[in-house]
């Protein structure tokens, strides 16, 4: 799989996982029902209806960390709508990168 460069090229992969750090400036909890609402809302935001389909595969609400799939031609429209929204729910909050990794069919959950 390539990633994108700085020159804009897209995924190549079918799929793509997109493990992402949720940065909030307090320790009051975010489960995974608040992380599936702020990828979706982000995305409908800057896309409307129109935007990725996206699969939340995983998530840790100790850590704040999950894995968005989606095909890998979108996974940087994801991305950057998930770099777009600075608050949800009346807070402030960051989505940092941890990881992106070609994904097969056959592995998504």
């Amino acid at each position: 799989m390539r990633k994108s460069d700085a020159r804009g090229h897209q995924v190549e992969a079918d799929f793509a996982r997109l493990g992402v750090r949720i940065e909030l400036p307090d320790k009051r909890p975010f489960p995974i029902d608040q992380f599936e609402l702020f990828v979706h809302e982000a995305i409908r935001e800057v896309f409307g209806s129109c935007g990725p389909i996206v699969k939340i595969s995983e998530y840790d609400s100790d850590l704040r960390r999950g894995s968005i799939v989606a095909p890998g031609n979108e996974i940087q429209q994801v991305w950057a709508a998930l770099t777009t929204k600075g608050s949800f729910q009346g807070r402030r909050i960051a989505a940092h990168l941890h990881t992106l990794t070609e994904t097969p069919v056959t592995n998504i959950v």
